[in-house]
């Protein structure tokens, strides 16, 4: 979301700005002609904050997705205009990263989760069984083994849950598609470019009754939300975070939310053959 204000911030003042970037994950910023390493007493460091998250917090007067809350701090601090662009932050891949890995067509899975939000999580076993469906495809199962990513089991299911970030990330440059929670798979499915003449990458986002769907909505993908559907969730998303916060635990392979529980393989199953049809068309 970072690598979204920056890029609207030198689209809209080109040449007034130069701007380093310093975060939890660097590596994402590689190769972005925008950002430099400036070290100098001329420039001014921001704590770069997200106001924009009080009003997710009340789902019901969320009417903005979440990529604008950097750009409209930013633009509250320099007391400037910052105007959006693209729906989706962006990635820089160098020629090496871009090359063919020789995997013949895939897809990116990911059926993690972090410890302070594991009400996300889908079950793995949905997983194994949309995977089954498919078995001419390949599914790139990817995370990191910081957070909770339990194996995935199938015969067309490849254990990558140890790739590196930039590693990830040129992955993505190749995949047809994407499965995943809400999370960081979704939004770099939006970041990363696809190779020439090919069709935008599909991805599926199991959404459940969590998150607001214009908070996290991005154009062309299947969002499979929830909302509006269960009393807990009936105005907006719930926001919860935790079990003891859920009010409709169902046990699975894994415990879920009910709302997750709600979205069935065959959901999934019906999304990737639409996405598979409009590609080959």
């Amino acid at each position: 979301m970072l690598s979204a204000t920056v890029r609207d911030l030198h689209l809209s003042h080109p040449g007034e700005f130069r701007t380093d970037v310093r975060c939890s994950h660097p590596e994402i910023f590689l190769h972005n002609p925008r950002v430099e390493s400036v070290i100098t007493s001329k420039g001014e460091w921001l704590d770069m904050e997200y106001p924009l998250w009080e009003t997710y917090k009340d789902s019901r007067a969320c009417t903005m997705h979440f990529m604008h809350g950097y750009r409209r701090f930013l633009m509250e601090r320099l007391g400037i205009d910052i105007r959006p662009t693209v729906l989706g932050g962006e990635v820089y891949l160098s020629p090496k990263e871009m090359e063919d890995p020789g995997l013949g067509p895939y897809w990116i899975l990911n059926a993690g989760w972090k410890d302070d939000m594991p009400l996300k999580r889908w079950s793995p076993e949905f997983m194994a069984q949309v995977c089954a469906t498919f078995p001419s495809l390949q599914f790139l199962q990817c995370g990191s083994m910081m957070h909770n990513h339990p194996r995935v089991h199938g015969d067309n299911v490849v254990d990558m849950r140890r790739t590196s970030m930039r590693k990830y990330l040129s992955l993505m440059y190749h995949a047809q598609g994407v499965i995943t929670p809400v999370s960081f798979p979704m939004h770099a499915s939006v970041a990363v470019p696809v190779p020439p003449g090919c069709p935008p990458r599909a991805c599926i986002v199991l959404a459940g009754g969590r998150e607001c769907d214009v908070w996290e909505h991005y154009t062309g993908h299947s969002y499979i939300s929830a909302v509006g559907r269960y009393p807990c969730c009936l105005e907006g998303g719930c926001g919860r975070r935790k079990f003891e916060e859920c009010e409709d635990v169902v046990y699975l392979d894994i415990p879920v939310a009910g709302c997750m529980a709600s979205i069935t393989p065959n959901m999934v199953i019906q999304e990737m053959e639409r996405f598979i049809l409009c590609r080959n068309q």
